[in-house]
């Protein structure tokens, strides 16, 4: 069974694509997942753009170009397409067979033409937020709205987790996690390291060995324990 999945944010600057761009490099070079990634953030397609910027770039440096046919020998980056938000339902529907996890990037706002359908084709929510009010009440907003409007008219509905991003080392996220108990938080965290955005959003290349990273696969571990995906036995061959 293929997992359809999307990180969501009403508000903007919580790190959602470099989350995205990480988990997906994580899934795809760390752990082998056959992993799609759908960019339906129109007009923007930050995640599909910066695809095409980093083949350019390969494309016209010959020592980028010797690391990226070594580590392509056999296979391609993990595919990146896009399409309206209207029509996401039908992409998923025509790619699902071939991979293990579809991920969508959607545009911050839910207030647009498609969103229904897309909830309904989405199977786990997750919800990156900041410790501070403004993202926690935007979040708590958006928590309800999918657990208490898209739950209950989903056939697809797995889950939701609400998630801290960019946790310095002295926070206060237990004692806000106690307070918001009827919130369903994810155990892990992930740090707040300037090398996550430096070095571990390439669409292409793996993240680097450093103990940075090592503590973000910890919080892949919990992730796949959410979204209990089964993986299939090889790596499709994907289009440039």
């Amino acid at each position: 069974m293929c997992i359809t999945l999307s990180l969501l944010s009403q508000k903007g600057g919580v790190g959602k694509s470099t989350l995205t761009m990480m988990l997906l490099n994580a899934l795809y070079h760390k752990k082998g997942f056959r992993v799609l990634l759908i960019d339906a953030d129109y007009p923007q397609l930050s995640i599909y753009k910066k695809r095409q910027r980093e083949l350019y770039v390969v494309a016209n440096n010959p020592t980028i170009k010797k690391k990226y046919d070594k580590i392509y020998a056999d296979r391609t980056p993990y595919p990146i397409i896009h399409c309206q938000l209207t029509e996401v339902g039908k992409t998923i529907e025509e790619h699902k067979e071939n991979y293990d996890i579809i991920f969508v990037d959607i545009g911050g706002t839910i207030n647009q033409p498609g969103i229904v359908d897309f909830f309904q084709a989405i199977n786990h929510f997750f919800i990156p937020i900041f410790e501070d009010d403004l993202s926690i009440y935007s979040s708590m907003e958006l928590y309800n709205i999918l657990m208490q409007q898209v739950q209950p008219i989903s056939d697809a509905f797995m889950g939701c987790k609400v998630l801290f991003n960019r946790v310095h080392a002295r926070n206060q996220t237990q004692s806000i996690k106690d307070q918001l108990s009827e919130i369903d938080f994810m155990e892990q965290e992930v740090g707040a390291y300037k090398l996550y955005e430096r070095f571990c959003r390439s669409t292409v290349f793996p993240m680097p060995k450093k103990k940075e990273t090592e503590k973000f696969y910890q919080f892949v571990e919990n992730f796949l324990q959410v979204i209990q995906v089964e993986k299939k036995s090889t790596i499709p061959l994907s289009t440039r």
